[in-house]
């Protein structure tokens, strides 16, 4: 009896330790999001106001496409990589509900697939109109159905028209979204090896 009322303790103690290694939603996107180091050796990270929450920010805005997915959220962090005090790239990691990862990189080809060719109202506040003329890119070391696009937007705000690059990479494994920006065109080299050290920490989920 003794021996079976050890070994039932042992079971529990177990179970219980093996809880506790769970991560949290919160801990499993702050564990994949990129470190300064596998971005650049010159990079600092900023943290961004509301990078670490889910309401009242904006995940997926492309195209003026609704994205359903948004819904699915349970966790984000987004944070930026600066040379001094210009950013140059952006991580966004962003924990969903079952299936809502793979859901999010299907709406994003439908929204590509179908991007209009005028303006569109953004999804964020204080941006204003823009106009996506979007190009596939090759995304060397990341994981299979990354989307991988050059964008070059035309903005409409408060009366002036401005035109900008980015630079975006979306991957996603099991319920986890990476998401890699660029600021400029010039920053495509550093933003795919920044999504290939990603697809890294993403496989290690």
């Amino acid at each position: 009896m003794r021996g079976i009322l050890a070994c039932s303790f042992a079971l529990v103690a177990t179970s219980t330790a093996a809880a506790a290694l769970v991560a949290t939603p919160a801990q499993t996107v702050a564990a994949v999001v990129l470190r300064p180091a596998q971005v650049a050796p010159n990079v600092t990270l900023k943290r961004l106001p509301g990078g670490n929450q889910v309401a009242g920010q904006v995940t997926l805005d492309l195209c003026g496409y609704t994205f359903h997915t948004e819904a699915l959220r349970v966790a984000r962090l987004q944070v930026a990589y600066a040379r001094g005090a210009t950013p140059v790239v952006s991580n966004e990691v962003v924990a969903y509900k079952p299936g809502g990862a793979a859901s999010a990189l299907h709406e994003l080809r439908a929204a590509i697939a179908n991007c209009p060719g005028g303006y569109v109202t953004s999804k964020v506040r204080g941006i204003g109109q823009l106009e996506n003329s979007i190009t596939r890119v090759s995304a060397p070391g990341t994981l299979p159905g990354t989307v991988a696009i050059l964008d070059r937007i035309t903005q409409k705000l408060n009366g002036k028209t401005t035109q900008f690059d980015a630079v975006l990479v979306f991957q996603a494994r099991r319920d986890v979204l990476s998401a890699v920006y660029g600021y400029g065109r010039a920053e495509l080299p550093l933003v795919r090896h920044a999504a290939a050290q990603s697809a890294l920490n993403l496989k290690r989920l």
